[in-house]
């Protein structure tokens, strides 16, 4: 149980990303074309951790969506910010089989950072976006770096996120696997 709890720790902080159009998912990004106010349209993730307990192997996921959304994110050449609200749906799996619905409501009020991009991996500083509140240590940089790409001439945003990584906590060897995607348009 300790790890279907985990399972919902993790989610909701690291569901702030989105998928891609490969007709312009390969254009130069700079922080120039990342600057402006972005209106949230979309959210969803993907989560399954994998382990092995008394010779069983065991999966527990969830699927996320943002749902009620009404959420903006505003760049500057090295700072970000941060408004809204939005609801993040969960329904958390054991073994394939849906377990829980939960919903979580989350609410920014200009709560800023300061973030890097190098090519098209963006990375957020000071926790505003990606916050780890668990006591789970998955040491994978991937965590920490969401993929941008832009669609419909600059005016859709997307991050994405795709961790792979396996990690042991207490002696127990986990898999864990992590999809994120979020759109945004421009304002």
């Amino acid at each position: 149980m300790k790890y279907l709890k985990l399972l919902f720790l993790f989610v909701v902080p690291f569901s702030i990303i989105s998928c891609s159009d490969d007709d312009e998912a390969d254009q130069p990004i700079d922080a120039t074309t990342l600057i402006g106010t972005w209106d949230m349209t979309s959210l969803a993730s993907v989560l399954a951790l994998t382990t092995t307990l008394e010779g069983s192997e065991v999966t527990i996921g969830g699927i996320s969506t943002g749902e009620n959304i009404d959420f903006t994110i505003t760049f500057t050449e090295t700072e970000y910010t941060v408004n809204g609200t939005y609801d993040v749906v969960t329904v958390g799996t054991l073994n394939g089989e849906d377990v829980s619905t939960e919903t979580e409501s989350l609410e920014f009020m200009n709560e800023s950072g300061s973030y890097t991009l190098n090519n098209n991996t963006i990375e957020f500083q000071n926790g505003v976006l990606i916050e780890d509140n668990t006591d789970f240590e998955i040491d994978d940089p991937g965590l920490e770096q969401l993929t941008v790409s832009f669609t419909n001439n600059g005016q859709n945003l997307t991050l994405s996120q795709d961790v792979d990584t396996v990690t042991e906590e207490e002696g127990v060897s986990v898999a864990f696997v992590f999809e994120s995607d979020i759109q945004f348009t421009r304002q």
